[in-house]
């Protein structure tokens, strides 16, 4: 059944941004617009644990992929990285209104290729917190120092096993209202690990999760498995 849904979703998909000559924005009912992430924009950014060092951003385009979470020892349990990763959606043109009133639903969903190390229990979940970063202080390319930035606002969010494989969709409606009201014209959103909840949820756990982000190849569309951004708004 799911796989079911999977596919009509993405033939959905593929007719609606077919229909807009190639573009990234497809307009698939009155009121509804969903748009693609920006690959080139798109990327994470590790933290060494040990020293703190930030490493230069690595961008979907080159990697085929966006990743967050933690890099943990598989023999000592200990932390050795996190990384958080970016997604970004252009605005202007979109047919996106710069009134945030006029929002009624919008949701950032995701195509997980794996979570690592894999989950032993199909009950446990990878908590992250998706941040929407003012791009009119910090625009685009993301930079080293976009790791920490103070986010303009936030929602908390959980990646299971049973995820991987399948997209997940995740609300950040007051997210998008919040762009809006500061006039942004881009949508950067930042994923990173929930060490708070981790802390305080024993059915919490540690994990590195990729996001599929990757070119068009033989059997793999960018539009069937990209970042997707939809938006709902009367």
């Amino acid at each position: 059944m799911k796989k079911t849904a999977l596919f009509l979703t993405a033939l959905v998909l593929v007719l609606a941004f077919s229909g807009c000559g190639g573009d990234s924005t497809a307009v698939v009912a009155p009121n509804v617009v969903r748009i693609l992430s920006d690959q080139v924009f798109d990327g994470d950014i590790t933290r060494d644990s040990a020293t703190g060092s930030l490493s230069s951003p690595i961008f979907a385009d080159a990697a085929q992929n966006v990743l967050f979470g933690v890099v943990i020892d598989p023999l000592s349990g200990s932390e050795l990285s996190e990384t958080r990763g970016f997604l970004h959606f252009p605005l202007t043109g979109t047919g996106v209104p710069g009134d945030p009133a006029r929002i009624t639903f919008a949701s950032v969903s995701i195509f997980v290729n794996s979570i690592t190390p894999v989950p032993t229990d199909s009950f446990a979940q990878v908590p992250f917190v998706i941040d929407l970063i003012d791009t009119g202080l910090f625009p685009p390319p993301i930079e080293s120092t976009d790791f920490n930035e103070i986010p303009v606002s936030s929602r908390t969010a959980f990646i299971s096993r049973a995820n991987v494989g399948a997209f997940a969709e995740f609300n950040i409606t007051s997210l998008l209202q919040d762009a809006l009201s500061l006039g942004l014209t881009d949508f950067e959103v930042r994923f990173r690990f929930d060490r708070e909840r981790f802390q305080t949820d024993l059915s919490t756990i540690r994990g590195l999760v990729e996001i599929d982000d990757a070119n068009d190849v033989t059997g793999h569309r960018r539009i069937d498995f990209a970042p997707l951004l939809h938006v709902e708004f009367l």
